[in-house]
């Protein structure tokens, strides 16, 4: 299922998202792929925080895999282990744009195949 709103700026667009929540809007859910292309926005460094993205590596089988395949391909490559950094940071790096960088990619694409798994 999908929810699409549309706004003519961030303003319209949080009002239409909260009448969505609210059950204020009518909403039409459809099933099944769509023709239309998708466009995806990400959020850039300021975003990370500690356990980012833990929730759905539990609950989520595409998006656990897509992360643990990141972490595998970091490995070496980072002072910290990629799951240490997202759900612990222990040591505290994640503010530091070497490690948010790495961080929010990961998460990024972890959300991306699990969106294609949900279809």
């Amino acid at each position: 299922f999908g929810t699409v709103v549309s706004g003519g700026d961030a303003g319209e667009l949080a009002v239409a998202l909260r009448d969505v929540a609210s059950g204020t809007s009518a909403v039409t859910r459809k099933g099944g792929r769509s023709s239309a292309p998708v466009a995806f926005m990400f959020t850039g460094q300021g975003s990370q925080y500690r356990g980012m993205g833990q929730g759905l590596y539990r609950t989520e089988p595409a998006f656990r895999a897509a992360l643990d395949e990141c972490a595998d391909l970091l490995a070496g490559h980072l002072e910290v282990p990629l799951l240490d950094l997202l759900f612990t940071d222990a040591s505290g790096v994640l503010g530091r744009t070497r490690f948010a960088q790495v961080g929010i990619v990961a998460v990024q694409v972890g959300l991306v195949r699990w969106l294609e798994s949900v279809g």
